[in-house]
């Protein structure tokens, strides 16, 4: 599941059907120079341990704090948005961890992409809340994997994709060239990636009835128009409504998903979390409100490996 905003459909006697997005980037740019030395750069990194990935991100994380860089940036004004109540020094806390957790989630690609798959699935050492998605198709039912960014979001997805096929959606990376690898690591523990658009959002619906699981994330900033505004950390801010609009027409159970990382590289702790009843109301805004709550649950068990540096609260009301 990636970091893009994802089209929010409108839904018109049972059937899901795209809206237009605004703000829809640029098609993707040749750029094989620069693809070349991020394959590069990424063979070079697997080769390590994920111990000493973890201690790259330390440094990695430490230079962001230190220079000014948008990420640095970005988390100070996330957190000082979601956290108001919380002390300086416990902002300053989490300012550094979240940079630091940050660098390591952008190092693990090269574990999770090129390690072999046997060395992959060892670094997962709980899966908690399975039995609810194993229950849900065992009934026929379909399943919606809410991705957060809270933790390790490859694992996330790879874990999805080995034990149960998850099929998300996907928009091309904006290197052109990096499109195969990321096809090929998204799709090599038995996921399948379904390009956003109209067959997309098709797709998604025919397998969700099919009792089939999906991944969609779920605290993206979805773009002027294209979203509800509804409370996120006590803040009325723009919120996808595409799980909304798709879990009462399909029937899908929700999911909240995310991995936390554990420490001294010792690898991830998988958790489930089955989203309110409210997620699946006719009501939209009811619908995204009882989302975000779920998701700011998760947040504030481990608030240092969420990714404050993604703008989440780009577009609030007062």
């Amino acid at each position: 599941m990636t970091a893009e905003a994802t089209g929010t459909p409108q839904v018109s006697h049972g059937e899901v059907r795209p809206a237009g997005r605004p703000g829809k980037r640029s098609d993707p740019q040749p750029r094989p120079l620069l693809a070349a030395a991020i394959r590069a750069l990424l063979r070079v990194l697997s080769l390590l341990s994920l111990p000493a990935l973890h201690r790259l991100g330390t440094i990695v994380g430490t230079l962001a704090r230190v220079l000014p860089t948008k990420e640095a940036r970005n988390t100070r004004e996330s957190l000082a948005i979601a956290l108001p109540d919380a002390s300086d020094a416990e902002r300053e806390r989490l300012f550094r961890e979240s940079l630091v957790h940050a660098s390591r989630m952008t190092l693990e690609h090269a574990a999770f992409w090129l390690w072999d798959r046997d060395r992959v699935l060892s670094l997962f050492r709980s899966v908690e809340g399975d039995d609810l998605i194993r229950e849900a198709r065992a009934a026929g039912r379909g399943v919606i994997v809410a991705g957060t960014h809270l933790g390790a979001i490859e694992a996330v997805h790879t874990w999805c994709s080995h034990r149960y096929g998850m099929s998300s959606q996907y928009r091309e990376p904006r290197i052109r060239e990096l499109d195969p690898l990321f096809r090929e690591a998204r799709e090599r523990f038995g996921g399948h990636l379904l390009p956003i658009g109209t067959g997309s959002v098709r797709a998604v619906v025919r397998a969700l009835r099919d009792g089939n699981v999906i991944g969609i994330p779920c605290d993206q900033d979805p773009g002027m128009g294209a979203g509800v505004f509804v409370p996120f950390f006590g803040r009325l801010t723009n919120t996808m409504t595409l799980i909304s609009r798709l879990a009462p027409v399909t029937g899908a159970l929700v999911v909240v998903s995310y991995a936390v990382r554990l420490p001294r590289g010792e690898g991830f702790d998988v958790r489930f979390r089955a989203a309110p009843p409210e997620v699946s109301s006719d009501d939209l805004a009811v619908s995204a409100a009882a989302l975000n709550r779920a998701v700011e649950e998760c947040v504030r068990l481990h608030p240092e490996q969420y990714l404050w540096s993604y703008r989440r609260f780009r577009i609030v009301r007062s």
